[in-house]
């Protein structure tokens, strides 16, 4: 007999029965695994067991994966995570949007009286306003009417045959090529019927009723006369001189630069009254000075009084000519008459300067008494 006896049993609880015989000197228990032996029932089996995948069912905490699922799990990523929906509003976690763009605010309509904000327009051109003008229905083209402002009737121009314009105004630099001004009243500021040429600006500054030009110096003579304001110097007090001798100045007429023009007349008129009385004459006259003193001023007619009771008028006229002021020769007279071979009475006067005019008495007596109740200057 060995000396060692093999005892093979399965992992599982079993019921050995011994018995020893003489001379027995080792008794070895082995565990045997995997199959083999009878079994009751494993997963419904019987008999000789061998397990599997497939017979072996799922537990409550330990389960099985199909090969299926084993290949998906294979192609899952590392650190792979479920999907979720972006949220722009979201600021942390998976649906965080991260490195979002700055949007700027909503674009609005922009507005012309809006003074601030983004509806503001910047650099408006100014507009001018144009609620009163009367929209312009005349020719449509070649016409530029600027910012003037037409009413009915205000401009009326009527081609209706013949060669030729209309109207044409062509002017360049400073000034106006044609100016009409006529701020009320009834009638035209100028009324031309048949045609006119200029060859010059032509400046209408008051009511121009009817004009024909026909040459150049016509047109300047009628332009001179109208440019022309009259002069005038009345002295309507009544002014008594006496108690001295000493000529006297009773009247001054200040005739300014440029009041006269080069070709022009100038007219003087006196009046005198010595009432009954007198014992004596005295004597007028009518000087001229470039400074408003009678130290050197020149006379340039005079009358002398020498009876009693007396009134009477004079009337002396003068022409300029080439800057002199000439007259009737003879000082002592109160008219002006025409004569033969004279030498008429000449002095110097500019008129582009200040000429002043006296009316001066000079008494033989000085108890006498004459009064000056008229002295007028015209041109």
């Amino acid at each position: 007999m060995p000396d060692t006896i093999d005892i093979n049993i399965s992992p599982v609880i079993e019921t050995v029965a011994l018995t020893i015989q003489p001379n027995l000197t080792t008794i070895n228990v082995n565990t045997i695994t995997g199959g083999g032996g009878a079994v009751d029932s494993v997963n419904a089996l019987t008999g000789v067991v061998v397990l599997t995948q497939d017979t072996v069912l799922d537990g409550s905490t330990f389960k099985q994966y199909s090969l299926t699922e084993k290949n998906k799990l294979a192609g899952i990523a590392a650190g792979a995570e479920v999907n979720v929906n972006a949220d722009w509003n979201a600021v942390s976690g998976d649906a965080q949007i991260l490195n979002k763009p700055t949007i700027p605010a909503a674009q609005v309509n922009s507005d012309w009286n809006a003074v601030s904000g983004v509806a503001q327009i910047l650099n408006k051109p100014s507009i001018p306003d144009v609620s009163t003008l009367v929209p312009y229905t005349g020719a449509t083209a070649n016409v530029d009417l600027g910012t003037h402002k037409l009413l009915a009737e205000d401009l009326d121009i009527n081609h209706a045959s013949g060669s030729g314009d209309a109207a044409t105004i062509t002017k360049g630099g400073n000034g106006e090529a044609l100016k009409v001004v006529k701020t009320s009243g009834s009638g035209n500021a100028a009324s031309i019927t048949g045609g006119v040429t200029l060859l010059d600006e032509l400046h209408l500054t008051t009511d121009l009723a009817d004009a024909y030009i026909s040459s150049a110096p016509t047109w300047n003579a009628k332009q001179n006369a109208l440019a022309y304001t009259p002069y005038r110097f009345v002295q309507t007090s009544q002014t008594t001189h006496s108690g001295t001798t000493a000529e006297t100045i009773i009247a001054t007429a200040t005739i300014a630069g440029g009041t006269f023009n080069s070709s022009d007349v100038m007219k003087v008129i006196w009046q005198l009254t010595r009432p009954s009385g007198g014992v004596s004459g005295g004597t007028i006259r009518v000087r001229i000075n470039t400074s408003n003193t009678l130290t050197g001023a020149i006379s340039i007619a005079q009358n002398t009084l020498t009876t009693f009771p007396f009134q009477g008028t004079g009337i002396r006229t003068f022409t300029l000519q080439g800057g002199n002021l000439i007259g009737f020769p003879i000082q002592n007279a109160f008219t002006d008459f025409s004569v033969n071979n004279f030498t008429a009475f000449n002095t110097t006067y500019n008129t582009a300067n200040t000429l002043y005019v006296f009316f001066t008495l000079a008494l033989a007596t000085s108890s006498d008494s004459v009064t000056l109740t008229l002295a007028n200057i015209t041109n």
